[in-house]
């Protein structure tokens, strides 16, 4: 059975209980399909976040697709699958099947039809393979130098964001325990500091609150031209999936090194230069 439906959602995550403010908030909605499989509701998620940001703080507002995978229980609300490692098999186990769909004849859409149907040629068989991305990326000529800087230039960031923060926080400790004593005029006065200091706290990017991956600059331009170079493979050789051994979670356990296809990645991007 086949579901369709609308969302909209807003959340954010702060870096200490203090920060908590429910005012900053990213929104986003869209609409989503799910299917019920032996594994619970299989399905995917299309949405627009309304308040991204790239990684300069500027606005970027946009569409990305999500995949799902949960167990639903009819008399109460969804729950998503917690262990790790249950999760990353279940992972596995869908996109074989997705792959499994997709390779499958399609002469079987007409067994309903009164005409008798075409004899179904067997399946291809389903290539899978993976690679290290981290190899991957330390091996590109001038990544490893770009990423560096990167990082070093948030970490500053993050730190002077820190900083404001603190200080804003000690501001308005101050003024709670002050403001009793304090005249209508004074009290007027550390007011309008505290919603100065307030403005230039909001002010600061997303990407000073909490890090965020690189997407531009060399480093950005270096993963583009991995992907695409990856993409080539899995098109040229027909591959179906192509796993990466260092993802976060880690969905590979164990494999057989002759689907390790990093050497011909790195071998494409050295040719590219």
């Amino acid at each position: 059975m086949l579901y369709i439906s609308t969302f909209f959602d807003a959340g954010n995550v702060w870096s200490q209980p203090s920060q908590y403010n429910p005012t900053r908030l990213f929104r986003g909605a869209g609409i989503g399909a799910a299917v019920i499989s032996p594994l619970g509701p299989l399905g995917i998620d299309y949405a627009y976040g309304f308040d991204r940001v790239d990684i300069f703080g500027q606005p970027a507002p946009g569409w990305k697709l999500h995949f799902k995978l949960a167990i639903s229980f009819k008399l109460g609300p969804t729950f998503y699958i917690g262990s790790s490692s249950v999760m990353q098999r279940l992972v596995l186990v869908s996109l074989a099947a997705v792959a499994v769909l997709v390779t499958a004849p399609t002469a079987l859409l007409g067994q309903g039809s009164q005409a008798a149907p075409a004899p179904a040629s067997p399946p291809g068989p389903i290539k899978i393979a993976f690679i290290s991305s981290q190899e991957i990326l330390q091996k590109t000529p001038g990544y490893a130098a770009a990423e560096s800087t990167y990082r070093k230039e948030l970490q500053a960031s993050q730190t002077e964001y820190q900083k404001l923060q603190q200080q804003l926080d000690s501001a308005v400790q101050v003024f709670d325990q002050q403001s009793l004593v304090l005249s209508p005029a004074a009290r007027s006065a550390k007011q309008k500091d505290l919603q100065a200091m307030q403005q230039r706290s909001s002010s600061a990017p997303p990407s000073c609150r909490t890090a965020a991956p690189t997407g531009t600059g060399t480093a950005g331009t270096a993963r583009a031209r991995i992907n695409s170079v990856i993409q080539g493979i899995r098109a040229e050789l027909n591959y179906s999936v192509i796993f990466d051994a260092d993802a976060a979670g880690g969905l590979i356990a164990a494999a057989d090194p002759a689907l390790n296809i990093t050497p011909r990645v790195l071998q494409r991007l050295a040719q590219a230069q």
